[in-house]
């Protein structure tokens, strides 16, 4: 088997050497050591003329194989490039010389392109700005409409501005883009909140109304701009409607009442008491006719008026606005956040936690009646119960800065003022607002340290001026820290503007200003504040 294998690949397979081709060749002569001085072109010639002289069946075979290869040509086909008459590329197959194939392969891009590009990279943007923003907006009306279903309506109506400040920052951007195309364009409103978030806001409002008149002002202008005719009577805004109704009716008695008071009643005089006529004013409203409860709800609050500004004690004045709570029945809680506040004011704290549970339990993070539970508690000495309050508060209210200043009042009494500091810092990192460096300033002076007590004060101050919120106890308190820490400047003119509105600073603050209490005694003792 070896040898017939041996022999296949020997005789078959292999092509054969010429013979004649084989034994004319000089093996010697192929040599490199071979001297090749005397070798002649002749001799060159004649060795070339063998090595041709091949057997010719094979390379005919090669040639047909390489003539199926080449491609037919056209006898129409002259070569040239068919745009510039050049002899064209080396392919067959090219129809372009060199230089204009190249030609072809390069774009050029004019203004117009340059134009277009922009444009649509612009869309791009405005596209992707567009779709992240009302993501935003739905997204928070749909937690708004949760908080709403939780009753928590300071969160609801939270979202629902956050809602609206993100379709202004919306149409903001979009007119900035056309502006930018065209200086020329005025701005638009292309996109609204929507029914959903009017509705959501508006049910906020009804849930957060009092019977101040600025809030029954925003109520109604509110509905009269977000609903157009017909649109109120909708099945889903029953309650808005109700409400509506009831506060236009108000609203309308209230006008007119508010000018007989400043009027005949109580008269403000230069001194900044008011002359007031008691018993003509009751014997007034007594008479008034009104037909609703909640317009007899608001004659009991005209007189709880009347008596608070004649100095009347807090069972008379307080009998009045607990009157106004219960006669207007369904719509008693507008009177809820007075009734609280006043009851603070006349010393009635088991009166504040009563109304404070029931506000509460109407609004789950109504931020004040928190506030009035700890002060009550704060003043009842009762420091275990005011800080877990204050935590029932930041439950309620986790986005809520009024806590950071309620939880240092709290931290401070309990003589813990670096922890006070402390959580004054994280309120102001968190928002700020007047009463945090406020309170940070007191703590600071507890520690005698009056640099940063005056820092804070001051901040405390000017936030308080700037939002027109400066109130009696904040500026009681500038006053003295200023004259403690030897700010005459600020100190002189706190005391000219309660000169000007015929004030003058508190008695405790009077006190400590010749030297008869100290610094502790006013915010370390009793009820801790300034009285």
């Amino acid at each position: 088997m070896a040898e017939d294998k041996e022999k296949s690949l020997t005789d078959e397979t292999l092509p054969k050497e010429p013979e004649e081709t084989s034994a004319s060749w000089d093996w010697d002569a192929a040599v490199p050591q071979t001297d090749t001085s005397n070798i002649t072109l002749d001799d060159l010639q004649e060795t070339e003329e063998k090595v041709v002289e091949q057997p010719a069946e094979e390379p005919e075979e090669n040639e047909t194989e390489k003539e199926e290869e080449v491609p037919a040509s056209n006898p129409d086909d002259d070569g040239l490039c068919i745009v510039c008459g050049k002899e064209r590329g080396n392919s067959p197959s090219d129809l372009y010389c060199n230089a204009c194939r190249a030609k072809f392969l390069r774009t050029n891009y004019g203004v117009g392109h340059i134009i277009l590009a922009f444009v649509m990279v612009i869309v791009a943007a405005l596209g992707y700005f567009v779709a992240t923003s009302t993501v935003t907006v739905s997204s928070k009306l749909y937690k708004a409409e949760q908080c709403i279903s939780e009753k928590r309506y300071n969160d609801a109506l939270n979202l629902c501005s956050e809602a609206f400040d993100a379709t202004d920052k919306l149409n903001s951007g979009v007119n900035a883009v056309i502006k930018g195309i065209n200086s020329n364009a005025t701005n638009q409103d292309w996109f609204t909140e929507g029914e959903k978030a009017t509705h959501l806001i508006l049910e906020t409002y009804v849930h957060n109304m009092t019977i101040n008149a600025t809030d029954r002002q925003t109520f109604v202008e509110a509905v009269d701009k977000y609903y157009a005719d017909g649109e109120l009577d909708q099945p889903r805004n029953a309650n808005i409607k109700k409400l509506y109704n009831a506060i236009k009716s108000v609203d309308a008695i209230a006008t007119s009442l508010d000018q007989k008071m400043k009027t005949e009643f109580a008269v403000a005089k230069e001194d900044g008491t008011y002359d007031v006529k008691y018993d003509e004013g009751i014997k007034f409203f007594d008479s008034y006719k009104v037909d609703t409860d909640i317009e007899k709800g608001l004659m009991e609050y005209y007189k709880f008026m009347l008596a608070y500004y004649a100095n009347k004690d807090s069972k008379t004045a307080l009998g009045f606005i607990d009157n106004a709570y219960k006669i207007s029945g369904e719509y008693g809680y507008l009177y809820l956040q007075n009734y609280m506040g006043m009851a603070w004011q006349y010393k009635k704290y088991d009166k504040v936690l009563e109304l404070s549970k029931i506000a509460t339990e109407l609004n789950v993070n109504d931020a004040s009646a928190y506030y009035y539970a700890v002060k009550v508690y704060i003043e009842k000495n009762d420091l275990d119960s005011a800080d877990k309050m204050c935590e029932e508060m930041r439950k309620a209210n986790p986005d809520g800065i009024d806590y950071y200043s309620t939880k240092a009042e709290v931290l401070r009494r309990q003589n813990k003022l670096d922890e006070a500091i402390e959580i004054c810092r994280k309120g102001i990192v968190a928002g700020s607002d007047s009463e945090i460096y406020r309170q940070q300033a007191i703590a600071y002076l507890l520690k005698s340290d009056k640099e940063n007590a005056l820092e804070a004060i001051k901040q405390s101050y000017e936030i308080a001026a700037q939002n027109q919120q400066l109130s009696i106890q904040t500026a009681n308190t500038v006053a003295l820290i200023c004259f403690i820490c030897d700010d005459t400047k600020t100190y002189e003119e706190v005391e000219a503007m309660f000169k000007q509105n015929n004030m003058e600073l508190s008695d405790s603050v009077k006190k400590c200003i010749k030297g008869d209490i100290t610094f502790e005694d006013i915010f370390m003792k009793g009820s801790g504040e300034i009285s």
